[in-house]
């Protein structure tokens, strides 16, 4: 008998912020890449001021502290942009059907509009203890672990069906948590009108490559909005 699991995501400061520090820190490596930076300019700073090129010291000392200050703030950074990217905007709720054969996805107010996903297309794996992130080539789907965003199926039935597909696609695992400033912020209300006028399709989330944008993009049949 084929398993069904069927539950909500909802794409909302939270599973932003934590998409986003994934990303920037274990799929693009971004610190390291950063951490890289601040030792060659170190580096290239004492090297140049042995040579008596006191100024060209000076400036790579510079743009080696304004490294470190964009690497300790990166979190900050990112709870900027994320908070001003729900500035009079509503989080995006879909509902995610996984079964042994397949991922379905359908919005709560119009389940016409639906995508659906063979695990066959499904090229990796990733999880941390809040998310599992199955990636279609570089487009995430984001399904959250919370045992509250269940609404049919149990979630025992959801981890092992997740767990019997790592055993044949790339699999990566990240115990620890990835956040270190609590998650505070508050979503404005919104009527029930402008809700379903502005509901989300998120088989359509997609990652950018710059770190100044947040990577999250959502289209609407009618309307396509990119973050």
């Amino acid at each position: 008998m084929e398993r069904s699991v069927k539950l909500r995501l909802r794409i909302d400061f939270k599973a932003m912020k934590y998409f986003n520090m994934y990303n920037l820190k274990y799929r693009k490596k971004f610190i390291w890449f950063y951490i890289a930076m601040i030792v060659v300019c170190l580096g290239l700073g004492v090297l140049t001021i042995i040579q008596k090129q006191t100024v060209l010291g000076i400036v790579f000392g510079l743009f080696a502290i304004y490294l470190i200050y964009q690497t300790i703030r990166l979190e900050n950074m990112i709870d900027r942009q994320i908070a001003n990217y729900f500035y009079n905007r509503r989080p995006m709720e879909q509902v995610i059907e996984i079964t042994d054969e397949r991922i379905i996805i359908s919005s709560p107010t119009d389940p016409s509009r639906v995508s659906e996903y063979d695990w066959i297309t499904v090229t990796a794996i990733h999880e941390i203890p809040q998310y599992f992130y199955l990636f279609i080539n570089k487009q995430p789907l984001i399904v959250d672990k919370d045992e509250n965003m269940i609404l049919e199926g149990s979630h025992q039935d959801l981890i092992d069906i997740i767990m019997e597909k790592v055993r044949v696609k790339p699999y990566k695992k990240i115990d620890k948590e990835i956040v270190r400033n609590p998650i505070t912020f508050v979503h404005q209300e919104f009527v029930e009108e402008e809700q379903h006028a502005d509901e989300a399709d998120v088989s359509d989330v997609q990652t950018v490559e710059d770190v100044e944008e947040i990577p999250v993009e959502v289209k609407d049949e009618d309307n396509k909005e990119e973050v």
